[in-house]
């Protein structure tokens, strides 16, 4: 053979050259060690992990398994991305409220189907998110603040609102940066309204209708029939020469409580109702989510705080009526000696599973003894203060140590104001 003939297993395609890869393309040299690793690393991918990214995302949605992204680093690359999250915490946490149930789910705003979950599911869907630490506290801001956004623009379409009240619909920026973002009343007592502006609803216009009476071939007297105008309805002249009488329309309220994420499109009446509002986050009263154990240990950062206080009243933090969970957490408080915390938790209202309504953090026997523990024998202590004075009424009736220690607490107040006087 001479020197300037190839050899014919040389002349072989690239596809079946041993000296290249698959599809033709080259191996790795062994002068390239990251090269070579990630050849055999693909080489070792899963059937899942060799997918196209879509089909991946396609499947994770169909199964809705949280767990998935933790399967290997491959597929938590594939599932990682904030639309991917935006459109979970939708799924999961907006309302399922009679106005939402039609047109309002949209493909662009949520591909998936929010009906295909029922309660439980839901439930659990929100307590495996409330678990990543994906699902942080600015993630849901943001999805309150796009479906306040999507409410208004699918809700609103079709309702009449002056040009100054449509102006602050929308540019709704003030109101977010301004919110009481630690704002701890629960549902019901948040009064009527961060913002509300005046809308309404036209109806058909109003037509005359003739009658004939039957039995009477010689009456031509023409009855006209019009309808009663429902409560609190008003008209609207038509431009005149219209051959149209006249136009009714419905007074309706749009209400937004910022905080909570929270929008109600309602009919003007003498008494307020918070019935029928689109929320984000929002939990099933009868089969809510967990907290997770996450926003329930320090550090008691101001971000934790605002998260809990957003989830606190939709989501649960006791199983039943022992309180375990809430119960541990004062007591934790109170031996760190955090005073502010305790005071921030004290004013905040909580839920538990087998209740379907918030209630103040409860104090235990525990948390008195606790205080009274760590009590400076000559200082008034902040802790036994607070407990005194703000859940005095929830002192155990039984304990007779620290009924006494309350009463000289009294005493101490009482020369107080004494000597200040």
């Amino acid at each position: 053979m001479s020197r300037d003939e190839v050899p014919l297993e040389d002349k072989r395609p690239a596809l079946m050259n041993p000296s290249l890869g698959g599809l033709g393309m080259p191996r790795p040299s062994a002068d390239s060690p990251q090269q070579h690793q990630q050849w055999h690393h693909s080489l070792r991918k899963t059937p899942l992990e060799r997918l196209p990214v879509e089909l991946i995302q396609k499947i994770f949605f169909e199964c809705l398994e949280i767990n998935l992204p933790r399967a290997s680093l491959p597929i938590a690359l594939a599932l990682s991305n904030d639309v991917i999250h935006t459109w979970l915490i939708r799924l999961a946490f907006s309302s399922n409220n009679e106005s939402a149930r039609t047109g309002f789910f949209t493909k662009p705003y949520l591909p998936l189907d929010y009906f295909s979950l029922s309660a439980s599911e839901r439930a659990s869907l929100q307590t495996e998110i409330l678990k990543c630490r994906w699902c942080t506290l600015p993630l849901m801001r943001k999805c309150q603040r796009e479906h306040v956004e999507h409410v208004l623009r699918e809700k609103c379409k079709d309702l009449r609102i002056s040009c100054a009240d449509r102006r602050k619909l929308e540019n709704l920026k003030p109101y977010w940066e301004s919110m009481d973002r630690f704002d701890p009343r629960p549902p019901g007592s948040r009064g009527s309204g961060d913002l509300t502006v005046e809308a309404r609803i036209f109806q058909p216009p109003l037509t005359q209708e003739s009658i004939q009476p039957e039995n009477n071939s010689s009456a031509s007297a023409v009855i006209p029939i019009t309808p009663t105008p429902a409560p609190n309805a008003t008209s609207v002249s038509i431009i005149p020469g219209d051959s149209t009488a006249s136009t009714h329309s419905a007074s309706h309220k749009i209400a937004i409580w910022f905080n909570s994420g929270s929008v109600q499109i309602r009919e003007r009446i003498p008494i307020f109702q918070e019935t029928d509002v689109f929320r984000l986050p929002s939990c099933s009263t009868r089969e809510p989510c967990r907290i997770p154990d996450r926003l329930l240990c320090p550090p008691w950062t101001p971000e934790k705080l605002e998260f809990l206080t957003l989830l606190s009243t939709e989501a649960y933090i006791d199983e039943n009526e022992r309180r375990d969970r809430s119960k541990a957490v004062l007591r934790q408080v109170i031996d760190d000696g955090d005073l502010e915390t305790f005071k921030y938790m004290l004013g905040m209202h909580i839920r538990a599973k087998n209740y379907g309504y918030p209630f103040p953090w409860p104090v235990r026997q525990t948390h008195y003894r606790a205080a009274a523990r760590n009590a400076d024998r000559k200082n008034d202590d902040p802790f036994l203060r607070i407990l005194f004075t703000d859940r005095k009424g929830e002192v155990p009736a039984t304990d007779h140590s620290i009924k006494a220690l309350m009463a000289k607490y009294e005493q101490r107040e009482r020369e107080r104001e004494i000597f200040d006087a």
